[in-house]
């Protein structure tokens, strides 16, 4: 079986996977940067514009330009919200969740 291991390797974090048989290691409900960080890290992105880039070049250049813009609180923030998003899934018996924290 293969469970979720938090940030640090939370052994209740574990033992809570194998307590309800879940295997949600590549669940986006359950990862920080697909439920919460992309989605801001793509307003900033795209922040003001109302034309697509021009080529790749661009793009990658307002990336890394953007990246340092996602503060640690907001990472943080995310994280946080992790026991949670786990304690959901697990009453919906591995089923998304989307609409329980929108």
């Amino acid at each position: 079986m293969e469970c979720v291991q938090v940030v640090g390797n939370s052994l209740c974090s574990v033992a809570f996977c194998e307590q309800y048989s879940l295997q949600v290691s590549h669940s986006p409900d359950l990862n920080p940067l697909d439920y919460s960080v992309w989605d801001i890290f793509q307003e900033l992105v795209y922040e003001g514009r109302r034309e697509p880039f021009a080529n790749l070049k661009d793009l990658q250049n307002v990336i890394r330009d953007k990246w340092h813009d996602v503060d640690d609180q907001t990472v943080r923030k995310a994280i946080l919200q992790w026991k949670r998003r786990l304690a959901a899934v697990a009453k919906q018996n591995g089923g998304p969740i989307q609409h329980i924290f929108c």
